[in-house]
């Protein structure tokens, strides 16, 4: 019997407060490679696959060992700017224990080549599809190029795959979201977008092939939602409405919810209605700027010109547009981007828009200009721009203060953990519930105060930030008595040494410096007494617990609040009167101390 190469491919999503297999996590590239395996009877070829929820939910290192106990001969990255640190972390840990691994995605350029090469075994530049099964064949024969960097010099046709593609993705599996490739390769020439630069040529589905693959996920019941992945769904207007008439034909009662990006200004009213019949409920659009000139500056090609109207043909057909605008771009002010933002609210369009912080992409020509010009920007992934010229990070910071203060839209975010397995209860005066035994990138330390040594809790949580930098960690601190604001603000500190890369995207709404999103503190303090106390040097929200509650008290009404009333996170009550059905939505209660 012929032993198997086993391979394993990653694909991790965009950290976030919730961490679901979201549209970034997908696992397109290890599908298709599955596509290309049962095409070409690679039966030697073993794909192997971690379960959704650990993709979705474990830190690095329990990613790591999940990988290591199916002892795959090689692991592939997908590597976005997004999880390119997570993937350096993960790979340095297989190598360890003798695993190949192999990165590609967009994050492997030229730019990055120097960064990159001492953390995996190869790096694949361009699409990898057939490239990748080149490696893995040469390796598994012991011929591994000399050669580590490699770079795919030609276009892929996805076509040639497809049909595997609709059997392995489609009729074995009951994914609710389904992504079916239209179109790779983009003409436009937008030089902040990354995305086709490599290409010469567009590679579009075939018209019997995209038929078909309709048919194909129609029939499938457990499919609730199509992604239509094209860099603009409506480029070639007679394609297009092809498209939608054969998912109108299929999609008569509206059952799958479908999702594309599109060009705003190649939109007519009649593609608007198609768009409605097909089933399209929300459409992205990519307007990024007002100005003609900055428009003409990224050669975004043309501004819509009268998105209001627009806008109304969209709604009044049952299309939410979700419209994209860049803070940052080349010409920018803060004074032209406000003016934006007065526009948009006057026009009643401001709920519809999102402003995104630029990101300079490597690769790309925007980032080459801002180099040749000395403008500053972060050199490491999210590449947010700082300067440019015209605009610097202090007003973009101001701009969307202004957005929370003045417009009621937030970019900062709350998260309260909805799984009780995320929570370590690190009781010191009974000993510690050990937290560096939880997998999950989103945890909580429930720590209660009893003969606490502040200085062996401080090196505790060093000792697991130094292993898990990346996580997102709330300290639920249960308080007696007075607690010393040295500790307090020495523990601050500490958690300030850990960003994780979604304090490091949002840096343009972080108005204080020292502020953190991924890493709190919340006191929970035992009676009104202790909030004066903190009030002064603190923002505060205070929960008060009953006042006779023990340490084994609140660890019980935790638990009992979880297990018998649903609460979805540790929920304290005022009194013993207080109303459980209240205590559902956590803070419903109002007082809780955050730092």
């Amino acid at each position: 019997m012929i032993k198997k190469f086993k391979i394993l491919l990653l694909n991790l999503p965009i950290p976030g407060y919730e961490l679901h297999q979201e549209k970034t996590g997908h696992t397109l590239f290890a599908d298709y490679i599955k596509a290309i395996v049962r095409k070409n009877k690679f039966t030697w070829i073993e794909v192997i696959e971690l379960e959704p929820s650990v993709v979705a939910h474990y830190h690095n290192l329990a990613i790591a060992q999940k990988i290591i106990a199916f002892k795959p001969d090689l692991v592939g990255f997908s590597s976005y700017l997004w999880n390119v640190d997570r993937n350096i972390i993960i790979s340095k840990n297989l190598r360890a224990a003798g695993i190949i691994t192999v990165s590609g995605g967009p994050e492997v350029c030229t730019q990055r080549s120097d960064a990159l090469s001492e953390s995996f075994d190869y790096l694949i530049e361009g699409e990898g599809e057939y490239l990748f099964l080149e490696l893995i064949t040469a390796i598994s024969k012991g011929k591994g190029p000399e050669v580590k960097y490699i770079k795919n010099k030609t276009v892929v046709n996805f076509n040639e795959y497809l049909p595997d593609y609709l059997v392995c993705q489609i009729k074995e599996t009951h994914q609710p979201l389904v992504y079916l490739e239209t179109e790779r390769g983009c003409p436009f020439q937008c030089n902040f977008c990354a995305y086709g630069k490599s290409r010469n040529m567009i590679t579009s589905i075939q018209s019997e092939l995209f038929h078909e693959s309709i048919n194909t996920i129609f029939r499938n019941e457990s499919v609730k939602e199509i992604y239509l992945l094209a860099p603009t769904f409506n480029r070639d207007r007679n394609r297009f409405r092809e498209y939608l008439s054969a998912i109108i034909e299929l999609n008569q009662h509206q059952r799958i919810k479908l999702f594309a990006e599109a060009r705003p200004e190649l939109l007519t009213l009649e593609d608007i209605k198609l768009l409605a019949k097909a089933g399209f409920k929300e459409l992205e659009l990519g307007i990024q700027s007002f100005q003609s000139t900055i428009l003409k500056r990224v050669k975004r090609g043309k501004e819509l010109k009268d998105l209001k109207s627009f806008v109304n043909l969209l709604i009044q057909e049952g299309i939410t547009p979700m419209l994209d605008f860049i803070i940052g771009l080349p010409g920018d002010t803060q004074q032209s981007i406000l003016a934006t933002i007065e526009y948009l609210d006057q026009a009643d369009l401001l709920q519809y828009a999102d402003f995104y912080h630029l990101q300079l992409l490597p690769g790309t020509e925007l980032y080459d200009h801002f180099i040749h010009n000395s403008f500053d920007f972060d050199p490491n992934p999210p590449y947010l721009v700082k300067e440019n010229g015209s605009i610097n990070i202090e007003e973009i910071k101001q701009i969307f203060f202004y957005l929370e203060q003045e417009k009621g839209i937030s970019y900062q975010k709350e998260f309260f953990l909805r799984n009780h397995k995320m929570y370590s209860w690190l009781d010191v005066k009974n000993g510690v519930v050990d937290l560096f035994s939880n997998p999950y990138m989103q945890s909580a330390s429930f720590l209660i105060d009893g003969k606490i040594e502040y200085a062996q809790i401080l090196q505790y949580y060093q000792q697991y930030f130094d292993l898990h930098p990346e996580v997102f960690h709330q300290i639920y601190f249960y308080i007696p008595n007075r607690l010393p604001n040295n500790f307090i603000l020495n523990l601050q500190s500490l958690l300030r040494q850990y960003p994780n890369y979604y304090d490091q995207f949002h840096q343009g709404v972080n108005y204080d410096e020292d502020l953190l999103f991924s890493k709190k503190i919340h006191l929970l303090l035992s009676h009104d007494s202790l909030i004066a106390d903190y009030s002064d040097q603190f923002v505060y929200d205070y929960l008060v617990f009953p006042e006779q509650a023990n340490c084994m008290d609140v660890k019980k009404f935790a638990v009992q609040m979880y297990e018998e009333h649903g609460a979805f996170t540790y929920l304290f009550k005022e009194n013993e009167e207080a109303d459980h059905e209240a205590l559902r939505v956590f803070p419903q209660l109002l007082h809780c101390t955050c730092l």
